[in-house]
C-alpha cells in the first residue's frame, strides 16, 4: 500500500515539472484569424482550456500562456505577447512596434 502511494505521489510530481507543449492539435478549439496593419495574417488558436494560445504568424507557430488581464485577454511567453479581443489583437515581439490586427478586411497604411 505505502509503495502503490509513494508511486502514486511521485507520478503528481514528475507530471506537475513537465511543462506543456501547445501544439496544433492541442490547440483546435477555437481559431481566430486576423489581419494585421502592416499587410500580415496571425491566426490565434485556442485551447478548450483556454489557458494558452498558440499563434502562427510568418510561419512559425509560437505557444503563450495565458496571464492576468483586467479586459480581454493576454497571453504570452516573454518576448512574445498578444493583447486584446475577438476582434482586435495587438502583436508585441520583442522591442519591435506592435502590430495592430483585426478580424476580417482592413485597409493596409501605406
Amino acid at each position: 500500500m505505502n509503495r502503490v502511494l509513494a508511486l502514486t505521489s511521485l507520478s503528481v510530481v514528475l507530471a506537475s515539472c513537465s511543462s506543456p507543449t501547445a501544439t496544433l492539435k492541442d490547440a483546435e478549439a477555437k481559431t481566430v484569424e486576423y489581419n494585421c496593419d502592416n499587410g500580415q495574417q496571425v491566426t490565434l488558436h485556442f485551447p478548450a482550456n483556454s489557458a494558452t494560445a498558440l499563434l502562427e504568424r510568418l510561419g512559425n507557430k509560437i505557444p503563450l500562456t495565458r496571464q492576468d488581464s483586467d479586459s480581454g485577454f493576454v497571453f504570452s511567453n516573454g518576448p512574445n505577447t498578444v493583447k486584446g479581443n475577438d476582434q482586435e489583437i495587438r502583436v508585441e515581439i520583442g522591442r519591435m512596434m506592435p502590430i495592430r490586427c483585426v478580424v476580417g478586411d482592413i485597409e493596409v497604411s501605406s
